[in-house]
């Protein structure tokens, strides 16, 4: 007795099924791998922690055929830039080259810390000398709106500088805005003794530097907080290391 023809169809498209579902679940192993290298990459050469990592896209096996990946997301508890910290980072990345040399276009959001913040203004202080003695500790403070920046004298918090960050290329710019005494704004040169002069040769033009970016990105956003300074990083032909 023979079968009837649409049994045939019934079969032939039960077939067609199971492979079209072994294909998805290959092409989607694929992705998570492609995911999981990218993620151990960043672990490695930025110190990342914390990372998740998610390739979109859909084949993903045609992307791996065409040498590029079309969309990877990602976010990090935190990351080290040539001894800078920054934390809840995310962003997005498109045009991945399989063979790890470059992006079409790459965006981060990330949050320099304030602990980041103080050791870059410690770091410019210390290296004025004499200013740096003149001054005795500088305590940075971000906020919504700005950063405090609170200067001792003899143990005594005498002057308080307010500070705007700015993007400046592969940096972040500090420039005082204006300078407090007991709560009353002062011209620096009606401080004593060049007080004025000194918290502006240590504060005003400081950088927070961020050379260990990838070539081809640079600041483009910067927003203080009660975190710190939350920052936009842009780029396009990013070349990788």
């Amino acid at each position: 007795m023979s079968r009837h023809p649409l049994r045939a169809v019934g079969v032939t498209a039960g077939i067609v099924l199971l492979a079209a579902g072994a294909a998805i679940a290959a092409d989607r192993v694929a992705a998570a791998v492609a995911a999981m290298r990218i993620a151990d990459g960043l672990a490695t050469e930025v110190a990342g922690e914390g990372v998740d990592v998610t390739v979109g896209g859909f084949p993903f096996l045609t992307q791996l055929a065409a040498g590029a990946i079309e969309d990877v997301s990602y976010s990090l508890d935190s990351v080290t830039l040539e001894g800078i910290a920054l934390t809840d980072v995310s962003g997005t990345a498109s045009g991945v080259a399989i063979d790890g040399s470059g992006i079409d276009a790459l965006t981060v959001y990330g949050t320099l810390p304030t602990a980041s913040l103080q050791q870059a203004v410690d770091d410019r202080v210390a290296g004025l000398g004499s200013v740096a003695d003149a001054l005795g500790g500088v305590t940075v403070t971000p906020h919504d709106g700005g950063i405090t920046a609170s200067v001792d004298v003899l143990g005594l918090t005498a002057v308080q500088a307010e500070i705007t960050p700015e993007p400046a290329g592969r940096e972040i710019l500090l420039s005082v805005s204006d300078l407090r005494v007991a709560g009353m704004s002062v011209d620096p040169a009606d401080l004593p003794f060049g007080l004025g002069d000194s918290i502006q040769q240590a504060l005003d033009g400081a950088t927070v530097s961020l050379e260990g970016l990838p070539a081809g990105t640079e600041v483009t956003a910067v927003t203080p907080s009660d975190a710190g300074v939350e920052l936009t990083v842009e780029g396009t032909d990013v070349v990788l290391p």
